[in-house]
């Protein structure tokens, strides 16, 4: 290669795909985003039993509700379960891997195990990736909607008349941002059933 002082550099603005400042504002958020997800959450789930455990009485997903203690997500979230039963993620995780010292010790009861725990798993990682995909979507639809909006503003339309509709294009836009989350990694039975093994 030509050393540094032989380059000719020539700028050429009016070949770009999107200006400098929407380069900016996207490489700014990206940097956000790295500070508020580390690498080891973009890799596995944040605990040992994230994305498994069903709440007994409405069958909605469980998490973590306060310090280290799991208790339906329906419930905390939504409203909609009236189970405000929680348990500590010791007690929990103790209980699981207990049963499992106990039960899976036979190689042909740890493949099943591993089998269907990797398949649950994979199967929660696609439902989450259809639904991130629905999010943007929506996301697309809802910044269109907020475009037409100020074009309304801008074209002279009082904007008390529309203000409400867009303070909730804007809540719901915050909302999806919010939902767009990493969907946790692949699952492969036959690792697992090497860390049994072991």
């Amino acid at each position: 290669m030509n050393e540094e002082k032989d380059w000719v550099i020539t700028e050429v603005p009016h070949l770009r795909i999107v200006d400098q400042d929407l380069w900016d504002a996207a490489k700014a958020y990206q940097g956000h985003l790295d500070k508020r997800t580390t690498f080891n959450t973009k890799q596995r789930p944040p605990n040992l039993l994230s994305y498994l455990l069903k709440c007994g009485e409405c069958g909605g997903g469980m998490s973590i509700v306060s310090a280290r203690r799991y208790g339906c997500s329906s419930a905390r979230n939504k409203g909609t379960c009236n189970c405000r039963t929680t348990i500590g993620q010791d007690v929990l995780e103790e209980k699981v891997i207990g049963a499992l010292r106990a039960r899976l010790m036979e190689p042909e009861l740890t493949k099943v195990f591993c089998d269907e725990y990797a398949a649950t798993l994979n199967r929660l990682r696609m439902e989450q990736n259809a639904g991130i995909t629905r999010y943007k979507k929506e996301l697309a639809k809802v910044e269109k909607e907020m475009e037409k909006v100020y074009g309304a503003i801008i074209q002279g339309v009082a904007a008390s008349f529309i203000a409400g509709k867009a303070k909730a294009l804007e809540q719901r836009k915050h909302e999806l941002v919010v939902c767009d989350v990493p969907a946790p990694p692949v699952c492969e039975a036959a690792v697992l059933r090497s860390h049994f093994q072991r």
